[in-house]
């Protein structure tokens, strides 16, 4: 089996883990609801939020408030960009954003209790490929990019990624999908997102 084989069915494999996963699980440890369903005509007026849109609180009921004026029906709210988490996980550290420290509430619970008392559904964003992004390696040694560096892209003479953008983790190594499936496991698990958002799965 080729490589691009292999990696074709590891994630096929991962989609079919994450859709029994968002079907099968709901919210066990916040005690929260899942958001409303979507109107009748089945239309989603969906808007991103970044990570870098919220650093407190208060800043997630600000843009709770601001969707919801704007007519949005779902958020599609960022919590993993690099390898590096808002919320608190047991698999990944709190992101370089945070200080890698707990900032003293739970982004995503949050989120997830913001949109739904507003009548939003909510979608975790989450970074998929990305392992870590910046000009410097990360000072957090349980940050993939220090721990797992086997799991990286590597040229053919077997040299990383440049700093600077993102830097990849590579779906060909089964210690990664499970990784990643893991992350998705531990999100649909905790808590009662409406969604998962995957992006740059390339």
């Amino acid at each position: 089996m080729t490589g691009l084989e292999n990696m074709k069915r590891g994630w096929r494999f991962a989609a079919l883990t994450l859709a029994v996963l968002v079907g099968g699980t709901g919210c066990r440890s916040t005690g929260l609801s899942r958001g409303p369903k979507l109107p009748g005509d089945g239309q989603i007026r969906s808007i991103w939020v970044t990570r870098w849109d919220y650093r407190s609180a208060s800043d997630i009921s600000k843009v709770m408030d601001n969707c919801q004026r704007a007519g949005f029906n779902t958020v599609l709210f960022q919590v993993r960009g690099n390898g590096t988490v808002f919320y608190p996980s047991q698999i990944e550290p709190w992101s370089e954003d945070l200080g890698w420290k707990n900032p003293g509430y739970d982004p995503l619970a949050v989120a997830c209790q913001e949109a739904h008392r507003r009548g939003m559904q909510l979608h975790a964003w989450v970074n998929v490929i990305p392992g870590w992004r910046g000009k410097e390696t990360p000072s957090n040694p349980r940050q993939l990019y220090a721990a797992r560096p086997d799991w990286f892209w590597r040229d053919a003479a077997g040299r990383r990624e440049p700093l600077g953008w993102y830097n990849n983790l590579n779906p060909c190594y089964p210690e990664v999908r499970q990784h990643i499936t893991a992350v998705m496991h531990e999100i649909v698990s905790r808590y009662p997102v409406d969604g998962l958002h995957m992006d740059y799965v390339r």
